[in-house]
């Protein structure tokens, strides 16, 4: 069951991670787009004139590396956000064991109360069971 939880740890981890990775990515995509078509244009009025010419080839290409950074920035977010609830749903789940192990340990504790005779007899079958399990 450990490795499970630690897999999936790790792969929220990885999800984070990959979220800042994307939108660092669209972004350079973005900046290098303008810096080369800058050095090929030159002054900025004329960069302008480059993006809304309908003459100029390529104008999906450029309506695409314009929008990459927006819309890679959303996946970022989006992979982000389910990278915080894989963690969160790992955190309930634990809990959620925890609290059906103390359920089942506070019936046993009542089975064995009401005899002396059958005090701890619970406990013992389980660890028993547990030996025999290993």
């Amino acid at each position: 069951m450990r490795d499970k939880e630690t897999a999936a740890g790790f792969k929220s981890e990885i999800l984070s991670r990959l979220a800042v990775y994307i939108v660092l990515t669209a972004w350079l995509m973005l900046g290098l787009y303008v810096l080369i078509i800058n050095e090929y244009v030159g002054v900025s009025p004329e960069l302008v004139k480059h993006f809304i010419s309908t003459e100029q080839s390529g104008i999906r290409f450029r309506a695409l590396i314009l929008l990459a950074p927006f819309i890679l920035t959303i996946i970022g977010y989006l992979v982000n956000e389910r990278a915080k609830f894989m963690g969160k749903t790992l955190i309930a789940e634990r809990e959620l064991r925890m609290l059906f192990n103390d359920l089942i340990l506070a019936l046993a504790n009542a089975i064995d109360a009401k005899s002396k005779w059958t005090n701890g007899h619970s406990e013992r079958v389980a660890g028993y069971a547990l030996s025999i399990a290993d």
